[in-house]
């Protein structure tokens, strides 16, 4: 969701983020505040080399990715929200704010649902524990066996939050069913409402768009409750709502043999007038299961190495987990 050009309030932000992180908000504050906890992105082998040779983490279009009917799916699941007594709070919260706001929203939001899953772009980030995910989340290692070599590349969180800026929104994922995401329509329209004083002031375009924007950064974040062990979280952009500073990280890339559009996300990221370095970004590298693990995990340290990235700065380790050969 980009924000136009017009200054938002120390208030306006921190309601925004109490709104995208939703009902749960205190445990992801929890998680976010612990040493021991770490965002994991799950990726190939092959990835990180591109991750590392060019200083980025890429999002990439929901098209060519799993998540593609997740994505249609959540948008299905808010748009029949809406018509719910949590969806009638939501509204109602930003009628109390312009009456001008509310009336096109359930038909835009529809009508806009096709052109946002064609452009919607995402990188796939989950919650890492230590010691419980020493040795990666099972579910997310499900490519194993199949020659798709697998990482987990271990991030610290707070620099990784940084990633959420200029038209990037980091939202925690809802596992739930219809219910569950009227409740949480409920819930951000309470927040909005609460806050009602912060957003008065701001012309009507950019309320629109943050109204707008609240559904369909909710909407590409809901998954099957199936899938709650992966606790994730999601970096979410729009190309239907273009940032300067976006579009300018935008570059063809090869990915799993196809050619594709994506953002390059800095890992080199701007902190009091200097960098963080890409080693003081990342805390480690877990190689997934697979034959041969040793030899393989000696490569990837020789492949960190190469790019000044040593232990003890980074640990390279390998996960437990019982390689299965798929017949």
């Amino acid at each position: 969701m980009a924000i136009p050009d017009f200054h938002l309030s120390s208030e306006a932000q921190e309601a925004i983020k109490v709104i995208v992180k939703g009902t749960d908000g205190p445990r992801h504050d929890e998680f976010l505040a612990s040493d021991s906890c770490a965002f994991a992105h799950y990726t190939s082998a092959e990835t990180i080399k591109k991750v590392i040779e060019g200083r980025g983490v890429f999002m990439r279009n929901t098209r060519l990715m799993n998540d593609h009917s997740e994505v249609r799916h959540g948008f299905a699941l808010v748009s029949e929200g809406l018509k719910s007594a949590g969806g009638k709070r939501y509204l109602d919260a930003w009628a109390e704010i312009d009456s001008d706001v509310v009336a096109a929203i359930p038909e835009y939001l529809s009508a806009t649902a096709q052109s946002v899953i064609e452009q919607c772009y995402v990188l796939s980030v989950c919650e890492h524990r230590e010691p419980q995910d020493g040795d990666g989340k099972l579910s997310m290692w499900r490519a194993y066996g199949n020659g798709d070599l697998r990482v987990a590349v271990i991030a610290k969180t707070t620099n990784a939050m940084m990633l959420a800026d200029d038209g990037v929104f980091a939202t925690p994922v809802l596992y739930g069913s219809q219910e569950a995401v009227e409740k949480e329509l409920s819930f951000k329209g309470q927040t909005i409402f609460d806050n009602k004083a912060a957003f008065s002031d701001l012309p009507t375009g950019m309320k629109f768009q943050l109204a707008l924007g609240f559904l369909i950064n909710f909407a590409v974040s809901i998954k099957h409750p199936g899938f709650a062990e992966e606790q994730e979280w999601r970096y979410i952009y729009m190309s239907t709502f273009p940032t300067p500073t976006m579009e300018s990280r935008r570059l063809a890339q090869v990915m799993d043999g196809t050619p594709q559009i994506v953002y390059r996300m800095p890992i080199s990221v701007p902190i009091d007038g200097g960098y963080i370095p890409e080693g003081q970004f990342f805390k480690g590298v877990i190689l997934g299961p697979c034959a041969e693990a040793q030899t393989i995990s000696n490569g990837l340290r020789e492949l960190l190495k190469s790019f000044g990235l040593v232990e003890p700065d980074i640990f390279v380790r390998m996960s437990s987990i019982p390689y299965r050969q798929r017949m």
